[in-house]
């Protein structure tokens, strides 16, 4: 992958905004630093959804950080 390769292939991804982020501080108790835990149960479905969410979007940014160490090696 060339510099300018990457440069285009970056210019095609949106900002990310992870699910999990949000949906974790929806079920935080207020006043305390615990999850409400019958909240989250009966939310497991979108817990599950915003944790694979997570797991994608930490795969694709290591693949690439590996494109981006292989232009720097590769003038």
């Amino acid at each position: 992958m060339t510099p300018n390769d990457l440069v285009a292939s970056l210019k095609t991804v949106p900002e990310a905004r992870l699910r999990i982020i949000e949906l974790v501080w929806e079920l935080v108790l207020p006043g305390k630093d615990t999850l409400d835990e019958l909240k989250a149960v009966h939310r497991m479905g979108e817990i599950r959804d915003a944790c694979q969410e997570a797991e994608d979007y930490g795969a694709a940014t290591k693949k690439l950080a590996g494109s981006l160490r292989e232009c720097l090696r590769d003038p």
